[in-house]
């Protein structure tokens, strides 16, 4: 579907492909996989999608953050950092603030969580 070189360069068509097929990513063009915004939205869908992002966006402390308090899950991807206290800070309050809406959902049910 990436054949065409213009496709790869069409942050719609791609990440209509990457909903499909995160693997899809490879296809894309370079500059798409550097944009941190698209590469976010990428990592919202599929957090492997990290491993697909330029080089310079997976060994930046503030994209790495930025995708962590996206989806936490990143985290298995991001290799060195993942032991970088800013970003396990990142994902601590992450994990605390779903837990807390994971609460209120329940509360919300009226069935409460049983500890």
């Amino acid at each position: 579907q990436l054949a065409d070189p213009s496709l790869r360069r069409d942050p719609e068509v791609v990440m209509a492909a990457v909903r499909r097929d995160v693997f899809s990513l490879q296809a894309a063009a370079d500059e798409l996989r550097g944009q941190e915004d698209f590469m976010i939205e990428a990592i919202c869908e599929e957090p492997m999608a990290f491993l697909f992002a330029a080089e310079k966006l997976q060994q930046d402390r503030d994209f790495v953050v930025r995708a962590v308090k996206q989806n936490m899950r990143v985290l298995r991807y991001v290799g060195k950092l993942q032991k970088d206290p800013v970003v396990m800070s990142a994902a601590t309050n992450s994990f605390g603030s779903a837990m807390h809406l994971a609460w209120e959902d329940e509360e919300a049910l009226g069935t409460g969580i049983v500890a």
